[in-house]
């Protein structure tokens, strides 16, 4: 089920509170998919193999959506969109899958009594949520240059899908990829 937007006015506009839901696209015919900000960078392939490289898209309606590059806007039909591809995203998440695993290291060997002072029976509280802190920056710094390098592109192939599948496809991906 697809929630869609309804009155939309422009990109940047503020969407109106009438909502209207639908199994099927192709019976909405004055609906607009608009969302207020843009999707990240993209490069969308067209039918005819023109290549639209680095644009946001934005303004899925029931025929067209709308790509920006440079403070300029283009409506581009969907029948004629083949495929669409967003460049991986793996900094952000390297880096918290870094910091965390550090920090977790961290506090166990805190709370075992290691120390980078003094060797004690017992960890304290604060002494395994320091050694904790202080091994999450490392790795965390490690862990963002590994996560950006390892990332991969995703690639959403739409040239066999049917309208209405692309429209999903469309809307799916610009709620996903949010600038």
């Amino acid at each position: 089920m697809l929630i869609i937007f309804s009155n939309a006015r422009s990109n940047n506009s503020v969407l109106s509170d009438s909502f209207s839901s639908s199994d099927s696209l192709s019976s909405l015919k004055k609906n607009f998919y608009t969302f207020p900000d843009t999707t990240d960078n993209c490069d969308v392939i067209m039918m005819n193999g023109f290549l639209h490289n680095k644009v946001n898209l934005f303004g899925l309606n029931d025929s067209t959506v709308k790509i920006l590059k440079s403070d300029v806007t283009k409506k581009i039909k969907i029948n004629d969109i083949r495929s669409v591809k967003f460049k991986g995203r793996g900094f952000m998440k390297g880096l918290g899958i870094g910091a965390l695993t550090g920090f977790v290291v961290g506090v166990i060997a805190g709370a075992d009594g290691f120390s980078l002072v003094h060797k004690s029976e017992k960890g304290s509280f604060g002494q395994a949520f320091a050694l904790g802190m202080i091994l999450a920056i490392p790795l965390g710094v490690i862990g963002g240059p590994l996560g950006a390098a390892f990332a991969e592109d995703q690639y959403f192939n739409a040239g066999n899908l049917d309208f209405d599948s692309k429209c999903k496809k469309l809307y799916k991906l610009m709620k996903e990829y949010k600038d």
